[in-house]
């Protein structure tokens, strides 16, 4: 079966890189059902290997359900890295905030979301810059960060960045910014525990299951309300 639905991503590859200093966007993200808005950066030049060994900068994340935990109120950044697609670390450098309950979703107001980055800390905030989302102090290895969560590796495992002399590494090298609206996926994501899903991200059938829903999702796609909107994007040095 054909994708029932096209998104679209924009990419600054060819056109701008950057590595360290400050980034922010002022958006407002999407209200919706099954609706992943994303604003990542990726390395321009994968140094260290393949994904995620280069690493990844997630600076906002956010699932358009309303009414859940973690849902259209709720936006989180994470950074992608370890020496496999099987050993990545996200979940220690992985943090999500919420607005107040009453207050509405991340589709009402321009929010700014922000990136700040050097050779010492990378951090993200949002609105401003005491209001932090995540912060990664670069004050050890990543190496030496993930072998805490596995002592069990043998001394000869494979290291991507053992020839860095940077703690920062793999975040020491020129990363382009990426912007996407997603609908869906198998990644889990959207986990098979959250209400009314339709489809379950061990299927083999995922995507029928989606469409044949259609009618129980795309009534919750409201015009604006359901577009990645972005008024903004800056990048500076301070």
């Amino acid at each position: 079966m054909i994708n029932p639905i096209q998104s679209a991503k924009l990419r600054t590859f060819e056109s701008f890189n950057f590595k360290y200093g400050r980034m922010e966007v002022r958006a407002k993200l999407p209200r919706g059902d099954w609706l992943w808005p994303a604003v990542w950066l990726l390395p321009k030049q994968e140094i260290y290997g393949q994904w995620p060994a280069s690493g990844e900068i997630d600076l906002i994340e956010a699932r358009g359900n309303p009414g859940i935990t973690g849902g259209a109120d709720t936006v989180a950044s994470t950074l992608h890295w370890g020496p496999t697609w099987q050993d990545n670390h996200w979940d220690q450098t992985h943090d999500e905030v919420s607005l107040p309950k009453g207050t509405g979703d991340f589709v009402d107001e321009w929010h700014v979301f922000g990136l700040f980055w050097d050779e010492e800390q990378l951090y993200t905030y949002l609105d401003t810059e005491d209001n932090i989302i995540m912060m990664e102090k670069f004050d050890e290895s990543f190496w030496d960060k993930a072998k805490k969560q596995h002592e069990d590796w043998p001394m000869d495992y494979y290291n991507p960045w053992q020839d860095s002399k940077s703690k920062s590494a793999p975040y020491d090298q020129e990363f382009y910014i990426v912007m996407n609206l997603a609908v869906g996926g198998t990644n889990k994501y959207f986990g098979d525990d959250l209400p009314k899903k339709p489809w379950t991200s061990t299927s083999k059938h995922a995507v029928d299951e989606f469409w044949k829903a259609r009618d129980t999702w795309h009534p919750t796609w409201k015009g604006e309300e359901a577009d990645l909107r972005v008024d903004w994007i800056r990048v500076w040095q301070d």
